[in-house]
């Protein structure tokens, strides 16, 4: 619901929407997540979120992120991830035109 509201207020706007929230610091949890943002499987994100396998603080939040993002239309883009033992990560979105 939160991700409706924000498509329907901010809808072309300019707009710089974060979101923050505490994901599984290993590197095989955030390329399943990666995986799934790119591939647009929107569905099992929010099963893989909900599902308590995953230890996420602020999934809501990211959810909803997300979820605007898809409704707006941009293109996840995320730093890749090669060591094991990094648990940091960010990502973006990119508008594909204007």
């Amino acid at each position: 619901e939160v991700a409706y509201v924000l498509s329907e207020i901010m809808g072309g706007r300019n707009a710089l929407l974060m979101v923050a929230c505490s994901l599984p610091g290993d590197h095989y949890s955030i390329n399943d997540i990666k995986r799934l943002l790119n591939s647009g499987d929107q569905s099992n994100i929010m099963n893989l979120l909900n599902s308590g396998d995953y230890k996420v603080s602020g999934s809501a939040a990211f959810q909803s992120g997300v979820f605007v993002g898809y409704n707006w239309g941009l293109e996840f883009m995320f730093m890749d991830v090669h060591d094991a033992k990094k648990s940091a990560i960010a990502g973006f979105g990119v508008l594909g035109s204007v």
